[in-house]
Parts: structure tokens; sequence; C-alpha cells
């Protein structure tokens, strides 16, 4: 939403924001107060909106008409006169809407596309003769989704045949939802999931040197800091991730009658374990590369980094920092941006990041 790279040195220092939402009808109002939430997470990305309105409307927007809502952002220098394109923040559904006549005040609250996948029960479904990538497609398109999907080889559907034979029933299905399975696929495959807009993206993972270089500078007397990349930095080190720890994962051959197990690291005898189990089918090697994208994620928690960043510098989810100037050893590591945080209110807009290493 920015002219701006976060490698930019000329940072203004004021800017004016104007925020509008948007519903399926064509409506546009603005907003008292806006909070987004976008996550990489195996979560939905999230909003809420504190909207005035006006006595204009015969029907409430949002209220009454439909349940989709997009919302837009534009942020300029103060003074400057430059004019910026309109960026979309969010788009999604809205879960919730409280309307207040005395007021009229609208609150609204809701998820991004995602939503469509968390909601749909799949509980009956078999998956038969199909890849991961496969069953992921035929699920967006249920909930009218499009796609960009990196292939898969392998069936998943034997799985749901062992779980079906194990359990008896429908309701006993390993993945209640379309998300569940989804995000299981994830894990098992190592791919990145989310969903922008109308389209779902299951992607390998790219390795690239596409990594901003984001420098602290520490305020010094008469120095502004409203003219620096970050405004505020916490860097928050988990103790227990200091400790030896190792990953294991078990998975029961149904064919074999045998279970099959694999670590990560190897050669770790003692510590903190954590154990996980991998679907039935799943075979030894399998168990290994499980076992270690487990213990990358529980390892990425043991540095966090929350970023209060100046509001008109582009950041996203999935983007590559690596943070320079704090004098510790959070300094020189590749991070990987889990969380942004956008907060408007009145022309003001804030801007926070949590990066963790991945």
């Amino acid at each position: 939403m920015s002219l701006l790279s976060l490698d930019s040195a000329s940072i203004p220092q004021s800017v004016s924001s104007n925020v509008n939402i948007k519903d399926a009808n064509g409506n546009a109002l603005i907003p008292y107060h806006v909070k987004i939430i976008n996550s990489r997470l195996s979560e939905a990305c999230t909003f809420n909106a504190t909207i005035p309105i006006d006595t204009k409307y015969n029907s409430i927007p949002f209220f009454e008409d439909g349940n989709s809502v997009d919302i837009y952002a534009k942020t300029t220098s103060s003074g400057s006169g430059n004019t910026t394109s309109e960026d979309k923040l969010f788009s999604g559904k809205i879960d919730r809407s409280t309307f207040n006549p005395p007021k009229r005040i609208l609150n609204l609250s809701g998820r991004d596309w995602s939503a469509s996948l968390i909601n749909y029960e799949i509980s009956g479904e078999s998956f038969l003769n199909m890849t991961a990538s496969d069953a992921i497609s035929y699920l967006a398109t249920q909930v009218g989704l499009s796609t960009d999907i990196d292939k898969t080889s392998g069936f998943i559907g034997q799985f749901y045949q062992y779980e079906h034979k194990a359990h008896g029933l429908s309701g006993m299905h390993r993945y209640q939802t379309a998300w569940d399975l989804c995000v299981g696929m994830q894990h098992e495959y190592g791919y990145d999931l989310w969903v922008d807009n109308k389209t779902l993206y299951f992607k390998k993972r790219q390795e690239n040197d596409n990594i901003v270089n984001l420098e602290w500078n520490n305020q010094t007397e008469n120095s502004d800091s409203y003219q620096r990349a970050i405004l505020d930095i916490n860097l928050l080190s988990n103790q227990i991730y200091s400790e030896d720890i190792y990953v294991k994962i078990s998975s029961w051959d149904a064919r074999q009658k045998t279970t099959h197990s694999a670590q990560y690291p190897e050669d770790i005898t003692s510590g903190h374990a954590f154990n996980f189990t991998a679907p039935i089918g799943t075979t030894t090697d399998q168990c290994k590369n499980l076992a270690q994208r487990r213990y990358n994620e529980i390892m990425a928690h043991g540095k966090n980094v929350e970023l209060h960043l100046h509001p008109y510098l582009n950041i996203s989810t999935r983007q590559l920092v690596k943070l320079n100037g704090t004098g510790t050893s959070f300094d020189s590591v590749v991070y990987t941006v889990d969380q942004v945080i956008i907060e408007y209110s009145g022309k003001s807009i804030t801007k926070k990041a949590i990066l963790r290493p991945r």
C-alpha cells in the first residue's frame, strides 16, 4: 500500500490514510475504526470494523445486504500532493454484524475466504484415487474458489480407507472440514497454504535471495523517531527452545501390522521430546521428512520479533526479512513474516509485524 519498500531511506515524517469498506452491491463506507490481522499460519485472516451509517440508507449496508466485504486503503505522504492508487487490504466474509439504531453504528467482524473451506464439512468424503493437489483443487471448486496449486504425487485416499475401517463411522474421519484437510496436506508436504481474495494457493516453498534488510537505529537525542522504518521493536526469546529438543513421528502400517517411526535430530537421546502420530500408511521415509518439518516449525518459535513499522512501508506475510542493529543474537538471522496487523482509526494508521526464523 505504499510507494516505498522496506529498504527505502526516504521515509516521510507524517502520512495520511484513507480506508473504505465496500460490499458486493457497490456500497462504499468510511469506517471509524478497522483492524486487520493477516497471517501465514494455518488460520484465517480476520478483520473487525466500526462504521457510522448515514440516515440516507433505507437498508443497512453489510447488515441486511449480503455478507461479503472488501477493505481498501490509500496512504500518502502528508502535504506532498502525491496520489497513490487504492490497495486492497482484505477480502472475505462477514461472520457477525451488530447495528445500533440510536447511534447508527455498525460493528462487523469476519474472516477471509478461507472461511468457505473452514465451514465446509467433509466427514463423508473419501478422496480415493486422488492426490493431495487433486483433493485440494476439488474442495476449492466445491466452495467457489479458484486455485493456484503445485502438483503433488501419491494418493491420499488410502489413508481415509484405513481410517474408515478402523473407526467404522464417517463422523470419526480424521479431517472434519475442507480446511482441516488442506492444513493436513500442508504439513504433509511442507507447502505454503493461503487464500488471497477468492484464490486458494498451495505452493512449494520458494528458495530465493529476495531478502529485505531491515536496520534498527537506536533513537539518539534530537532524532526524529517517526522517520525510521522501525518505530519500535520487541525481541522475544522462548527459553524452552534453548534446551535440547527432538521430534518423534510414528505411524501404523495396517498392511504389515507394524509401526514406522523416525526422529529428528537423530543424534539426540535426551531432552524435551515432542511426539506426533502420522496418518496410517505413512512410510519410514515420510516419517523422517515429517519429523524434520515439525522440528523446524517448533524451533521457529524460539525467536520472535515484533516490529512496529512506519505505516508508509510495505510488508506482507511470507516475506523474508533480515534484521540488523539490535546488538543481539537476533541480528543477521533470516526471518519470515508470519503476521501483519494493520489498525486504522480516523486518519491514522499503525502497522505491526511478527517475524520468526523459518
